[in-house]
């Protein structure tokens, strides 16, 4: 959805990305692909699907809810949570 595609661009976005780690307590290792550099739409998607397992937040079926997340995570840069870089 919308917010899918917004996090997913804020998260790319981002230049430190110790900020994701440390708010939300998922290390780096288990999301991005270990070349460094600028995050990928597939790696901030993987971002979100890990964010919502971590929290519980999962649809019928065990599949995670990337969606909830989002907005879990646009809500945060809305408050100043995250920084947000262009």
């Amino acid at each position: 959805g919308d917010a899918e595609r917004h996090a997913t661009v804020a998260v790319r976005r981002m230049r430190n990305l110790r900020h994701l780690s440390v708010l939300y307590g998922i290390p780096e290792r288990r999301w991005r692909g270990g070349e460094g550099g600028a995050v990928t739409a597939a790696e901030a998607r993987v971002f979100l699907e890990v964010l919502a397992r971590e929290r519980g937040k999962l649809l019928p079926g065990g599949e995670p809810d990337t969606n909830n997340s989002a907005k879990s995570v646009l809500l945060d840069w809305q408050r100043g949570r995250l920084p947000y870089y262009e």
